[in-house]
């Protein structure tokens, strides 16, 4: 049976490996099209599907049925998310959708095989030790595939050191690497299978050792929430990243809860004071998401929705229904059934609903970037902001087709000098380079260049630096600032002192980096950049160069050149 599934897997992972070249081919698809994406996809996450059903306590035909279900519906949603992009001729994916079409379906498939058919509710121990089984086989195979290469690549070093250099050539070509990696990730995964009893003992030590950690994080969270009340947030909000923050603190404790109950049919590995101690400790985390959620608030009503903060606000509600499932078990009900005991319980209701929100987020019915446009036009709508502080970069080139036409809408306004204000921004924001890639022509260059942000007030451009922002060869600097016109500040001034002022600049796309540029040889060029510890943000950093609180300070001393090296001093 185990040399029969072994090879079974490496046949998946040589077809895999073939279709996935063929497909990586340029002559086999067009480059970029959501169809060839979402074919990649499917390739890639099948056999991984096939792999981790394993030994599930389904029939073949519905083991087939289920991943064949998943993964129908996971192409269908890479195509979308693909053909709904700014540009259907080049589909692009933002971070946070791209990780939910890869973590979904695994997480449909763990769901579906932790599900008891005859007790119409979910076995936690299967659906725990089916998971955990994945989670370590996956960490494994990945392992192994590295070292299988890293044997490949010594082999091949070594037979060319004596002038016999066809394995480097062979195993340097995409026709072996494709087939040879998916291979060899099927037979790991094949062999870990077999070694069952092994895999159990990686996850009881992993899981026992991360379980002291439990207390650790408790501790900083009760202290934190002791301190809050004498330290205010200003501090913490001040961070803007407040949201990020909190909810990585307590995604860590959560992670560590979990590694102490486990499948919860074992004792928690503490003396009972410490266990009893951190069954009400728990509780600080209530407080930690409640402020990560009043972060999320405060950004969200300063400057609306965006596809990051839709998902942002998507992490706090689980991290809130986390918290509370957890909290709960202090009550007297849940404490009879022993320590945390909603654990478990909390842990299924949170995958379920996760699997639910994240699908929704990335079909058409609540596709996040359909309402982050919506959320954006409707505060410029409204009056919230000024036309000339709205980011039409942002709703042109990063929301999608929904962001896209709406800018298009926008672009062709007649009326008021309002409406003909935001129309002459959003066609330049639509000239203007997308993402930043160089080589995208600008149609109609000029227009973003005049809606650029100048100081001083009377300061004129130069026309040469102005064709060299609007050049459809413009290197990514400068395409970020243009695209983010009128968000753009460009700063005259004379820093070395020899009465040819460079131009600083500053964007909302990079609120901490104020690129130097200065008139050499006859042409503009990049010197290099300073770097703002803390900014505020572009309007704050902007605001504070047009009100002159900018001190021109000499270098305490100079730099060195060591071998035609730059050597700079940091002062302590």
């Amino acid at each position: 049976m185990s040399e029969s599934r072994s090879l079974r897997y490496i046949l998946l992972g040589l077809i895999q490996g073939v279709l996935l070249w063929a497909v990586q081919r340029a002559d086999t698809l067009p480059a970029d099209t959501a169809w060839r994406h979402a074919l990649l996809a499917l390739l890639t996450l099948l056999p991984l599907l096939i792999y981790q059903s394993a030994e599930s306590p389904w029939t073949p035909h519905r083991r087939a049925l289920v991943v064949g279900t998943i993964s129908v519906l996971l192409a269908l949603g890479t195509y979308w998310q693909g053909s709904t992009g700014t540009d259907a001729s080049r589909p692009n994916y933002d971070s946070p959708a791209l990780l939910g079409l890869l973590s979904w379906p695994l997480l449909t498939l763990a769901l579906l095989q932790g599900w008891n058919v005859e007790r119409r509710r979910f076995d936690y121990t299967r659906l725990f030790e089916l998971a955990w089984r994945n989670t370590i086989l996956l960490a494994l195979a990945a392992s192994l595939v590295g070292l299988f290469w890293a044997a490949l690549w010594a082999g091949a070093w070594l037979l060319d050191s004596i002038g016999i250099a066809t394995v480097k050539e062979l195993i340097s070509q995409s026709a072996f690497a494709f087939p040879a990696t998916c291979a060899a990730f099927g037979l790991a995964w094949a062999q870990g299978l077999m070694r069952s009893q092994a895999i159990n003992s990686v996850r009881r030590i992993w899981l026992g050792l991360n379980a002291w950690f439990f207390p650790l994080t408790i501790g900083f969270g009760l202290a934190w929430v002791i301190a809050l009340p004498f330290t205010g947030l200003d501090t913490l909000f001040s961070t803007r990243q407040a949201a990020f923050l909190l909810l990585w603190f307590a995604l860590l404790s959560i992670k560590f809860c979990n590694a102490a109950w486990q499948d919860g049919r074992e004792a928690p590995p503490y003396p009972a004071w410490l266990s009893f101690f951190l069954q009400w400790a728990q509780l600080c985390l209530l407080a930690v998401v409640a402020v990560a959620g009043m972060a999320l608030q405060a950004r969200i009503h300063q400057h609306g929705l965006s596809t990051d903060r839709i998902w942002a606000a998507y992490g706090v509600g689980l991290a809130s229904l986390y918290a509370i499932g957890y909290g709960l078990s202090v009550l007297p009900r849940w404490r009879a059934h022993g320590w945390m005991a909603c654990v478990g319980p909390t842990n299924t209701v949170v995958a379920a609903v996760g699997l639910i929100g994240a699908l929704l987020l990335l079909s058409p019915v609540l596709d996040a970037r359909q309402l982050a446009t919506r959320s954006q036009l409707a505060r410029l709508e409204g009056g919230a902001i000024a036309p000339d502080q709205f980011d039409f970069a942002t709703l042109a080139h990063r929301y999608g087709r929904f962001g896209r036409e709406a800018t298009e809408v926008l672009s062709t306004r007649t009326g008021s000098a309002r409406d003909l204000q935001i129309a002459a921004l959003a066609r330049a924001a639509l000239s203007a380079p997308c993402c930043g890639r160089a080589g995208t022509p600008v149609a109609n260059g000029a227009e973003a260049v005049a809606s650029l942000r100048l100081w001083p007030r009377n300061a004129s451009l130069d026309p040469e630096f102005a064709a060299r922002l609007s050049s459809p060869t413009a290197d990514w600097r400068d395409a970020e600032c243009l695209r983010h016109a009128p968000r753009c500040l460009l700063w005259r001034v004379d820093l070395d002192g020899d009465r040819s002022p460079e131009i600083v600049m500053l964007h909302a796309g990079a609120e901490r980096t104020l690129g130097v540029y200065k008139r050499q040889d006859g042409a503009w060029r990049y010197l290099g950049a300073y770097i703002a510890p803390t900014s505020g943000g572009f309007d704050a950093l902007a605001k504070s160069i047009e009100a002159g609180e900018v001190e021109l300070r000499p270098a305490r001393l100079p730099d060195l050149v060591i071998g035609s090296r730059p050597a700079s001093f940091s002062p302590n």
